[in-house]
């Protein structure tokens, strides 16, 4: 279904509103959650995730920087400790990697640009502090849905 919507330019756009949609449901509260539930070893994964990601931004390369967006976005996930939440994580890691990819093909630097966010989330997730964790998911998504609507949805 979701490759289907891809093909058409509106489809898309709508395709991209609803990935925008779930995820200012879900992950500032994912965040919250992760900060007050996260193990060592969940901050640990959480991190990598970021690591990839600079270190990909840094290298200018595109799909390393996908990939570690989206570990970055499922070791959160799977650090809220909620089985629901985390029976979830294929069909959220396949929405984040379709909205990542579209993010990236007209703006490379997106992933270098929203760096700072994401070490917001990981950085409030270390140290405990829940809404903290939950606004700087909401940042880290408000910049992508920014970017989306000046550099891919130009209508």
């Amino acid at each position: 279904m979701l490759g289907w919507m891809m093909q058409n330019a509106a489809d898309v756009a709508v395709l991209i509103a609803a990935i925008d949609e779930a995820r200012g449901v879900l992950e500032p509260q994912a965040a919250a959650l992760a900060a007050r539930r996260a193990t060592r070893a969940q901050v640990s994964a959480i991190a990598a995730g970021y690591e990839g990601m600079a270190v990909a931004a840094e290298a200018d390369d595109v799909e390393a920087a996908i990939a570690a967006d989206c570990e970055f976005h499922m070791a959160i996930l799977k650090a809220t400790g909620n089985p629901i939440l985390m029976a979830f994580d294929s069909a959220i890691d396949a929405v984040l990697g379709i909205l990542f990819n579209v993010a990236a093909a007209d703006h490379r630097q997106i992933f270098a640009l929203n760096l700072e966010n994401h070490r917001r989330v990981l950085e409030a997730i270390r140290e405990g502090r829940a809404e903290d964790a939950s606004a700087a998911m909401l940042d880290t998504i408000q910049f992508t849905r920014q970017s989306l609507k000046r550099h891919v949805l130009k209508n």
